[in-house]
C-alpha cells in the first residue's frame, strides 16, 4: 500500500518517552547518581545530528525533587525539530511537522542505542520502568 502524505496533517507532536528507575534514599526523594555525567555522554553521542544544546529553567531544580523532569534539550538548530530531551530518569524524542514513522522509528532505535551505551554499567544500573509513544493531534474547525 502506498503511503499517503496528508496535506493538512492533524499531528501536532509525536513523542517517544522512556523512564528508568531512580534510587530513593529517602521517601519522596528520587535520584539518579549517574545523571550529571549522562548528560555529557549522551550529548557526545548525538552532537553530530543534534548540536544545539538548550539548558531548560528546570535544570536549576534541586536534584532531590528533579526526578523525571526534563532539564536539557538537544536540537539540530535553535527551535528546530526533531529534538531529544533528557532529565533524571527520563529521555524523550519529539517530532512535529516533519514526522514520518520510518524516520521516527530509526531515531528511537538510535536513541535507545545511545542511552544504553552512555549510561554507566547500563546492564546493571538502567532498569526501564516506563515506555510511552504519544501522538498529539489537533483539528481546526
Amino acid at each position: 500500500m502506498e503511503r499517503k502524505i496528508l496535506k493538512n496533517k492533524p499531528l501536532v507532536e509525536a513523542i517517544f518517552e522512556l523512564r528508568w528507575q531512580l534510587q530513593e534514599p529517602n521517601p519522596g526523594m528520587k535520584l539518579d547518581p549517574h545523571y550529571k555525567i549522562l548528560i555529557g555522554r549522551v550529548y557526545d553521542r548525538v552532537k553530530e545530528e543534534y548540536p544545539f544544546h538548550e539548558q531548560l529553567p528546570t535544570a536549576t531544580m534541586p536534584d532531590e525533587i528533579a526526578g523525571y523532569v526534563v532539564q536539557h534539550r538537544f536540537r539540530k538548530q535553535k527551535n528546530e525539530w526533531p529534538l531529544i530531551q533528557i532529565g533524571p530518569g527520563i529521555i524523550t524524542l519529539n517530532d512535529t511537522e516533519s514526522y514520518v514513522w520510518e524516520d521516527f522509528e530509526r531515531r528511537i532505535i538510535h536513541l535507545l542505542d545511545v542511552l544504553f551505551d552512555a549510561y554507566p554499567d547500563a546492564e546493571n544500573n538502567l532498569n526501564i520502568n516506563w515506555l510511552l509513544l504519544r501522538y498529539i493531534d489537533a483539528v481546526d474547525f
